[in-house]
């Protein structure tokens, strides 16, 4: 009776209800000695039948009249398959979730040198997250995990935590390929706008140099001399005027 007061000491409410089966020929002088320091519930019952009304059969070991069987080297061998890529899992599904986010949040950049390297950068950080080691190991060998996990559950059909750990487990992997493939896609898409934006600025700045040039160009040529138009006249009798002040 210690381990449940030390699990409620440590673990508060996990525990509502302890049911205690002693056999019809033993008698217990005080019940209340059984759990002293504890506020734990707890049903004292005389006989195993009397557990079916506390616990459906399909859910109590065979040793006390119901029809579970439980191997706990086979719940280990279960665990040691599950838990490494459940974590696996857990931990490639963030790191494309965090990249995912950069992806989507970065903006635009203002210059061609700029758009060249978030380019470069974007292809070193999708290649590197699509190549590690972990995220691979989960891409060609899930479907074989969980067929073997599946397993466990097809020898144990009343086994509750082996149905319920594998649903969950196929939805968290089922939800990290999805995330590969909302990478990919949007690795792509975002590449295409950044070479794009690449052309772009190339093209602004080189017509930006262009213009420069020009001004300057234009700003050292030699200014044009204005010269003033001489007018000339004929008079009436064909004789040609000279300027004022000159001699005939």
């Amino acid at each position: 009776m210690r381990r449940f007061c030390l699990i409620e000491g440590n673990l508060s409410n996990v525990i509502s209800e302890v049911l205690i089966l002693f056999e019809e020929n033993n008698e217990i002088s005080d019940a209340n000695a059984l759990l002293p320091t504890s506020r734990i519930q707890f049903e004292i019952l005389s006989s195993k039948e009397k557990l079916l009304a506390y616990i459906q059969r399909d859910q109590l070991l065979c040793e006390y009249g119901g029809d579970y069987v439980y191997d706990h080297q086979e719940w280990i061998s279960f665990r040691k398959f599950l838990e490494p890529f459940i974590n696996g899992c857990r931990l490639s599904g963030r790191h494309l979730v965090n990249l995912l986010e950069d992806l989507r949040g970065s903006r635009l950049p203002v210059s061609s040198t700029l758009t060249h390297q978030m380019i470069e950068q974007q292809k070193r950080n999708v290649t590197h997250t699509f190549h590690d080691e972990q995220l691979r190991h989960l891409e060609e060998e899930g479907d074989t995990i969980l067929k073997e996990l599946q397993s466990y559950r097809t020898k144990s059909p009343h086994n509750h935590d082996y149905r319920e750990n594998l649903e969950r487990t196929n939805v968290l992997y089922n939800e990290l390929r999805k995330a590969m493939a909302k990478l990919a896609r949007l690795a792509d898409k975002r590449l295409n706008r950044l070479e794009e934006c690449l052309q772009l600025k190339t093209f602004q700045e080189e017509s930006s140099q262009v213009t420069v040039q020009g001004q300057c160009v234009n700003s050292n040529l030699p200014k044009k001399k204005t010269v003033p138009p001489i007018v000339a006249a004929a008079n009436h009798n064909g004789k040609k005027c000279c300027p004022e002040g000159a001699a005939f």
